[in-house]
């Protein structure tokens, strides 16, 4: 959870940055739920869920992810202050659009907790952050302050990509502001660092940018060529985002150069590509574009449609700001239509809206669309007066587009009245401004796609008479070669048909011997099945009848034991009886079971220990605990393994308690190395004699350990510590 926060932090903050825009519709719709939860009574909010359906419902994939605050608030408590932070900072940038004031109020928390934990690197980013929301609500000087506060920290920890981000996002606010030149400066500022990281969107980004503010500029040959930078960057990286806005921006050119057209051509791209994306504030300003380019082309019934498309998205959403641009857009095409009064209405609601949010750019555009309107009217004065209000802050801002324009209003205006100094004037000023900016730059480019066309035709044409050459001499040769084709043709198929019998024949000839041999290859299966089974079946009887003889060797033995009388020889031939039963135990498990190779030791020592309680407990509280950790042993290694632990074991019994009446007796078996096993016996009784020497023992049971011992090629140490214990490694 934690690594998905980390992701989700650094998503955000590129993708705040990439758009002038944080939220998408259907998180405008829950932010609306949010607050009508605190604030409406029950039929308000029933009120409001049907309205909300009425507008869902050509929009329904977009309230697949509405719940995305709620699930951030969910998990914020869980985290620790730096995923706090982190997750503040992503709510912020959710409530960007939505609410900005609440916007403001989690990205200070995430600046409150990246500063409680001393992180540069999460206070840059709150900073950063809070510079974001206060650009959103205008408040262009704080923002400056918080943006630059990031910056010096970023400067320190040498995070270019992230101060490739603030010094676009200060650049945004110098454009703003109507301040080019230096939003220019920061942009550049932010290509520059973008290149250095490779951070091929951020470049596509940072050249868009550029290009606007050529455009702005009236620079319209730069402005070009850097959209179609741009877009060529952002096709190749596959950013639809960054390709729709380019598309649009293009668009924008061939629409002031007149190429309407070409206009349209990417604009219907730049809407298909919002669409896909479900960005409803791209496909917003696509339609009031694309209504632009109709008013354009004489077609106003349809500019009408487009415009109020981008309206009601707009309204819906809170966009105030390209609201604004739709409604001076149909202000124009009213005005287009004669329709003075619904064209002065439009304006004056687009200005309304321009002045909440300090747009002069708007305020400066608005204003000369009213003039046009007083003009139209006749009312010549009011005309003058509203056009000089444009001009004023036209000049302020640099808006090269807008002062063209007002200067011919102008112009018009002041003949009107019969003012020709000051028409004149103003006429002068708007020629040479046209022919600066775009006689001049159509000229350039022109000149420079007829030098290409040009130079290419002169090559198509040496080309061609180079190919006419070719062609002849290529016919001729062609139709050599086709006599010679078509006899090799025939050669190479009579031998490649020849070439196919015989590999015909011969892979034929091959099935044949290979069936021969699978069936031998089968007969000689079962012939060994068969042995396998009757070999099994006659080693599972001769382990039964092993079995059965030494049982019977033990019963005679049984027998036998009724007419002694000497106390010796009887222990003696119990000795001998119980080895003789952990022999025929171990062939009575074999024949038992289906594996006749390996012996499960467990149970053969627990059967083994059974056996001997019978013989030797009498009476005494002795118990023994057997571990054997899943050990398994061929019959080689069991039988003599199971003969030591025989006599260990009863000469515990015999000797080891002589003085108690309780002990314990521990049997363990060990995989201790790679083929290595440790045996271990063990008593809790009286211990050897001080003076025991293995070598010089008389007793029949060790001397038989000891020789065991070897035979299996094991390794036989003896300890004296609270009893005796015996410990045999031998190889398996």
């Amino acid at each position: 959870s934690r690594n998905i926060l980390i992701e989700l932090e650094r998503i955000s903050i590129i993708y705040c940055d990439y758009a002038q825009y944080s939220i998408s519709y259907k998180n405008q719709i829950f932010g609306i739920l949010l607050m009508n939860k605190k604030q409406s009574n029950i039929i308000e909010r029933i009120s409001l869920t049907i309205l909300l359906i009425i507008f869902i419902v050509p929009f329904y994939s977009i309230a697949q992810t509405t719940s995305k605050i709620d699930s951030l608030f969910s998990i914020v408590e869980k985290g620790n202050d730096k995923e706090k932070a982190i997750i503040y900072r992503v709510i912020s940038k959710e409530y960007t659009t939505v609410s900005p004031k609440n916007s403001k109020r989690y990205a200070e928390k995430s600046l409150y907790l990246s500063k409680k934990i001393n992180s540069s690197h999460q206070i840059a980013l709150s900073f950063n952050r809070l510079g974001i929301v206060n650009r959103k609500l205008n408040n262009y000087k704080e923002a400056l302050d918080y943006f630059n506060q990031s910056l010096v920290l970023l400067e320190t920890i040498k995070d270019t990509t992230t101060m490739a981000h603030v010094h676009n996002n200060i650049g945004n606010i110098y454009k703003d502001q109507g301040k080019y030149k230096e939003a220019l400066s920061e942009q550049e500022l932010a290509y520059e660092y973008f290149k250095s990281s490779n951070d091929n969107n951020g470049i596509s980004l940072s050249l868009n940018n550029i290009g606007l503010l050529y455009k702005k500029q009236g620079n319209y040959n730069k402005a070009l060529s850097h959209y179609i930078d741009a877009l060529i960057i952002a096709e190749r990286t596959k950013n639809d985002e960054e390709i729709a806005r380019t598309t649009n921006n293009v668009a924008n050119i061939y629409k002031r150069l007149g190429n309407y057209e070409k206009a349209l051509e990417y604009l219907e791209l730049s809407l298909k590509k919002e669409e896909e994306l479900n960005n409803y504030r791209g496909m917003a300003k696509s339609y009031n574009n694309i209504g632009i380019i109709y008013s354009k082309m004489d077609q106003p019934n349809l500019s009408v449609d487009y415009f109020n498309k981008g309206l009601a998205i707009n309204q819906k959403l809170g966009f105030k700001d390209e609201a604004s641009n739709c409604l001076n857009s149909l202000g124009e095409i009213y005005l287009q239509l004669d329709s003075s009064q619904k064209a002065l209405s439009y304006f004056m609601k687009s200005l309304k809206l321009d002045k909440e949010l300090n747009y002069d750019e708007g305020i400066a555009y608005n204003l000369n669309s009213i003039s046009k309107v007083f003009q139209r009217r006749r009312n010549y004065n009011k005309a003058i007066q509203y056009a000089e209000e444009s001009i004023d802050l036209a000049k302020q801002l640099e808006l090269i587009e807008i002062l063209e324009e007002t200067y011919l209003n102008l112009s018009l205006n002041y003949q009107n009245i019969n003012n020709d100094k000051k028409a004149l004037e103003y006429h002068q000023l708007y020629t040479e401004l046209k022919d600066s900016l775009l006689n001049k730059s159509i000229a350039d480019k022109t000149i420079e796609l007829n030098s290409k066309y040009e130079a290419d035709k002169r090559n198509l044409e040496i080309q061609l008479k180079d190919a006419e050459l070719e062609k002849n001499e290529i016919e001729i040769n062609r139709q050599a070669l086709q006599s010679k084709t078509l006899i090799g043709g025939i050669i190479l198929l009579i031998l490649l048909s020849v070439v196919i019998f015989y590999s015909y024949y011969q892979k034929r000839k091959t099935n044949k011997t290979l069936q021969e041999k699978n069936s031998q290859i089968e007969d000689k299966n079962e012939q060994i099945e068969a042995s396998l089974e009757e070999k099994e079946m006659l080693l599972k009887e001769i382990h039964h009848r092993v079995k059965n003889n030494l049982e019977i060797i033990s019963s005679l033995i049984e027998l036998q034991t009724i007419n002694i009388t000497d106390e010796e020889t009887l222990k003696t031939v119990r000795d001998w009886q119980a080895r003789i039963n952990s022999i025929a135990l171990i062939h009575k498990d074999l024949y038992q079971t289906a594996n006749f190779s390996k012996v499960n030791l467990q149970d053969y020592i627990e059967k083994l220990i059974t056996n001997l309680n019978t013989i030797f407990k009498k009476g005494k509280n002795i118990s023994i605990n057997i571990k054997a950790n899943n050990i398994t042993l061929d019959i080689d290694n069991a039988i003599p393994l199971g003969l030591m632990i025989n006599e260990l074991v009863t000469n515990a019994y015999k000797y080891a308690f002589i003085q108690q009446e309780t002990g314990n007796i521990s049997i363990e078996l060990n995989a201790i190395k790679e083929n290595k096993i440790e045996l271990k016996v063990a008593d809790n009784g009286i211990g050897l004699p001080n003076d025991f020497d293995m070598e010089k023992s008389e007793s029949l049971g060790l001397k038989l350990v000891k020789i065991l011992t070897r035979q299996i090629g094991g390794e036989l140490a003896i300890t004296n510590n609270n009893g005796a214990t015996f410990q045999i490694i031998f190889s398996t």
